[in-house]
């Protein structure tokens, strides 16, 4: 909490003695810069209203008042939210709009969820919207806005991190890695609690279909920010509101067919506005405006149709070349006047603006050269940077000339005040000024241009302090924003160098932004890696760009794309013989068919990275192989080669001291040791990775530890430790954040409770996992908790809950191509329609299962369609077919070792012979289940004795 203070009037009367020792006015513009604060503050500071104590004690020592406590009003003192920081609305300056306020601030308070306010640019929209977040600011918690005008936060996840951390909200490393994720979560805030958001610039997202249109189609890399925007404005209700500027209207909102969404075409500001504005910018050196003034000031507002940008430029024009004198200045520039008023019409105004922003600039050259090339060199910085950086284009000049021409821009209205970073004022122009101010640079000096983009990459990398506390990537923005610079002016070999620093444990800048799963920013600064190592012939460097592209389009899903980059960069990597390299691009490959599921070809790329892992002697290369070899041969239900290669990668990790390998490792093998029915190995296994989970401090890894030992004993029917150990999952999930994490363990608890007859609990685990699957927009996980919502109603007996469930699931699958998925929803459908007595129908949902498993290539999938397909033709009384299925079925279960499903197997063949009338051979058959089942200690062991019981009393 801020704590704000306010001036007495004894001591406001004390204040103004001072500063009128130092010859300013009481609005001199000196003064709160001095004190590193706004006009609007100052104003604040001098009509006795709390303002912050920072902002205070700065106005009182800046007219030479150390003892700024005598100036307090005692009663004052107080904590507060800290106040609202805008960079284009400023009380003192603010004219008009008064009806547009007061219409737009009811329909926000309305139905109204989101607000465009569309114009050209310098209208005036960026302003309208704070000014709105004011009016609404009591109603409405206000956010730091997103504006695109910074480019490092256009794509969604950077804006979506930012305004989640606002919230107080933990984004991870692996959050950035699913978009839909971040964007249901961040959905699912905005409707439960009052927020206020803005977003400014959206036309920066926008492109034309042909070259001379309008922006008003979102780009391809932005097109889920239309996703976003919809989300948005469905559902019954949403407390939160947007107000988004764009000088474009998007036809994606012009064609919605939601009527929660409004738009402002914004005009220019009345006659009596334009000349209020011009009053409130003249009054600043206490101007007196005589009626001819005024006659003159109506037409040039005119002339511009009230754009306010232009009549500040000019009121500043008035003010440092005339003094304030407008009938001079008017007497000057009247024939230029004249013309422009000739040209009418609202279609010619973007052009006329821009014009008048080019006479602007050409008279700041006239008049202050220095102000001018400060201005035109500063316009190389994209985004606000402190004075010094301003300052460093000036070279020797001395301190007082740096202030003079500053202050001569600021009275130009040609620079605005950002904020204050640390002790210093940031500054940025306006869009409008610094594209034309960079264009002049650019065109008319490039040696200047040359030499104003290598003094900003110094300045970022000598004089840039990032601020505590801010996203991850702030701490490495002057390295990118250096080599940035470094890009535009060619300068290929620094723009590399700064490329390979490793700012963060041992790792290059590219690296590290993969790791922190900044995708977006990867795919930009990568396609510029890319551009240099072609223009230099490096084919080395220009295999690691398109390694980097691979990887981070992988790591967004984008998989088609990512194996496009990857086989560019294996063709590079063969050229040049690097078979290092070689190996990893084919490993990256094989990662990528792995995640589409298809877990052959993903075996025809793992095996030869491991081959010439082998052959170089990469240790580390070899340990990543053979894990990934593991992963596709356990999908494939393969599970003793997925042994063999997770043993052959766990000896490797050891020996080379990668404990967080080996972790991995061995809760890889504990998994399949327990879909191989071992349940006493697997726990040995996942209580080793445990132990280093917590070594390391691997909280993550120590979750998963827990989960999967939970789950080894609910396989055991060891229901109480299950409880316990997923119990445990849960905890650590939601301490660290991890929601996909929390969605999972709720669900092996509600597994848990099913098996133990407790339906109310196991609903409530799946209806939780369900709702967070749903708001983080896991739509795998969405569907698992239906799946699961159906098997629990299916033992309530309810099959058309189970059936409505499991339907549901069944559609997520095939939206989202989830083969698995939609086999095991198939099999749930068949299993409620056999209970029903559907049993042709049954069989049916059961033999697509089938079909699913045997194309995708998952045994255990197989066995279990089979199996089913077994049981509901021992329900038609059909035997000799409910046997051929169950013999097929249990040829599966021993051929992929999977004990428990064999025990089940058994079990089916005993009950089908015990009906043929063969009762030796259903007791052979219930005794090898029963002594399977006993040696694994699940709980069918007590159905088989059971069974065994009933055969040796009738064949007795």
């Amino acid at each position: 909490m801020a704590v704000t203070l306010k001036a007495s009037k004894p001591g406001r009367e004390k204040v103004d003695q001072a500063r009128r020792k130092k010859g300013w006015t009481a609005t001199a513009a000196a003064w709160y810069q001095d004190a590193k604060t706004s006009a609007a503050t100052l104003k604040r500071f001098r009509r006795g209203l709390p303002i912050q104590q920072d902002a205070f004690i700065g106005i009182c020592q800046a007219v030479g008042i150390e003892n700024w406590q005598e100036i307090v009003d005692e009663n004052s003192t107080e904590s507060t939210v800290p106040p609202v920081t805008f960079t284009a609305y400023a009380e003192e300056t603010w004219v008009g709009r008064t009806e547009i306020i007061t219409q737009w601030r009811e329909k926000l308070r309305g139905n109204c969820r989101i607000l465009l306010i569309t114009g050209i640019t310098g209208q005036g929209k960026t302003a309208l919207a704070e000014r709105l977040a004011v009016e609404l600011q009591q109603e409405w918690q206000y956010l730091p806005p997103v504006t695109f005008d910074d480019e490092t936060i256009r794509d969604f996840v950077s804006a979506a991190e930012k305004l989640l951390r606002n919230l107080n909200e933990r984004v991870t490393t692996e959050d950035r890695k699913h978009p839909d994720l971040l964007l249901n979560r961040l959905v699912q805030k905005l409707r439960r609690h009052p927020y206020l958001v803005q977003i400014d610039s959206l036309e920066a997202l926008l492109f034309g279909k042909t070259g001379l249109a309008a922006r008003t189609e979102f780009q391809e890399p932005y097109k889920q920010w239309w996703q976003f925007f919809q989300a948005v404005l469905v559902g019954t209700e949403c407390q939160s509101r947007l107000i988004v500027t764009s000088q474009e209207l998007p036809t994606s909102f012009a064609s919605c067919k939601f009527k929660t969404w409004q738009n402002i075409q914004l005009p220019g500001l009345s006659y009596s506005e334009q000349l209020e504005l011009f009053e409130k910018h003249l009054n600043q050196a206490e101007v007196t405006i005589s009626p001819e003034a005024k006659s003159y000031l109506e037409r040039i507002g005119k002339a511009y149709e009230g754009h306010p940008l232009v009549i500040e430029v000019i009121a500043g024009e008035i003010l440092a070349e005339f003094a304030g004198d407008v009938v001079g200045y008017w007497q000057r520039y009247q024939q230029e006047f004249a013309a422009i008023e000739a040209v009418p019409g609202n279609d010619a105004l973007q052009l006329k603006v821009k014009e008048r922003v080019r006479i602007s600039l050409g008279r700041l050259a006239r008049d202050v050269s220095l102000g001018f090339n400060l201005l035109l060199s500063s316009s190389v910085y994209r985004r606000p940077v402190p004075e010094s950086f301003w300052f460093a284009m000036l070279g020797d000049t001395t301190e007082a000339e740096k202030a003079t021409v500053l202050n001569t821009l600021k009275l130009r209205a040609l620079v605005i005040r950002e904020g204050i970073q640390g002790s210093q004022v940031l500054l940025r122009q306006h869009n409008l000024v610094r594209n034309t101010a960079y264009e002049l640079l650019k065109t008319n000096n490039e040696s200047a241009w040359y030499k104003a983009h290598k003094i900003a990459a110094q300045m970022w990398l000598n004089a840039y302090q990032p601020e505590p506390n801010r996203d991850k990537i702030e701490q490495v923005q002057a390295y990118l924003e250096a080599f940035h610079h470094f890009y535009q002016i060619e300068d290929w070999k620094k723009a590399l160098d700064i490329l390979e620093i490793e700012p963060i444990s041992g790792n290059n800048l590219l690296r590290q932004l993969l790791i922190w799963g900044y995708y977006r920013e990867i795919i930009i600064y990568s396609q510029q890696y890319l551009t240099i190592a072609r223009e230099i012939g490096d084919r080395k460097c220009e295999a690691k760009a398109l390694g980097n592209l691979g990887n981070a389009y992988q790591s967004l899903g984008e998989y088609s794309r990512a194996i496009e980059y990857h086989q560019q960069r294996l063709t590079i990597v063969k050229k040049i013989g690097d078979r290092q390299d070689e190996g990893g691009v084919l490993g990256d490959l094989g990662n990528a068919y792995d995640a589409l599921g298809d877990y052959r070809l993903a075996i025809k790329y793992h095996q030869p990275h491991l081959t010439i892992a082998r052959e170089i002697g990469d240790r580390y290369g070899e340990e990543c192989a053979l894990g990934n070899l593991s992963n596709a041969y356990d999908a494939l239900g393969d599970y003793s080669r997925a042994i063999d290669y997770l043993q052959q990668c766990l000896t490797i990790a050891r020996e080379i001291g990668d404990r967080y390998g080996e972790g991995t490792a061995l809760g890889n093998l504990g998994n399949t040791y327990r879909s191989l029915g071992d349940y006493s190995r697997a726990i040995e296994y996942h209580q080793q990775h445990l132990t280093i989970a917590r070594e390391i401090g691997d909280r993550n890894g120590e979750g998963r530890a827990w989960g999967n030992l939970g789950n080894a004993y609910h396989a055991l029917g060891d229901y109480n430790r299950a409880i316990e150990y997923n119990q445990q999952h849960l905890t650590i999930a939601k301490e660290i954040g991890d929601r996909c994490g929390e969605g999972i363990a709720l669900g092996n608890l509600g597994i848990t409770y099913d098996a133990l007859g407790d339906y109310s609990c196991a609903i409530n685990c799946y209806q939780q996992s369900l709702t967070i699957a749903r708001e983080i927009g896991d739509r795998y996980g969405e569907g698992f908790a239906l799946g699961c919502l159906g098997n629990a109603y299916a033992s309530l007996e309810d099959y058309s809950g189970a059936i409505k469930y499991n339907q549901q699931s069944l559609i997520i699958a095939r939206e989202i191509g989830n083969r698995q998925g939609e086999g095991n929803a198939l099999g749930g459908l068949g299993n409620a329609y056999k209970s029903l007595g559907n049993y042709s129908l049954a069989i049916e949902y059961h033999q697509q299962h089938f079909t699913i498993a045997r194309e995708i290539g998952n045994r255990y999938g197989e066995g279990c369609a089979l199996g089913n397909i077994g049981v509901t033709f021992r329900k038609l009384e059909q035997y000799s077919e409910a046997l051929d299925y169950s013999q097929k079925a249990l040829e599966i279960f021993q051929e992929i070792g999977d004990r428990s499903s064999e025990a089940e197997a058994f079990k089916n063949l005993a009950e089908i012979h015990y009906k043929l009338g063969n009762f030796n051979l259903a007791l052979d058959y219930c005794k090898q289940a029963l002594t399977l089942a006993t040696a694994l200690g699940i709980p069918p062991a007590k159905d088989c004795q059971e069974l065994k019981d009933k055969l040796e009393a009738d064949g007795n």
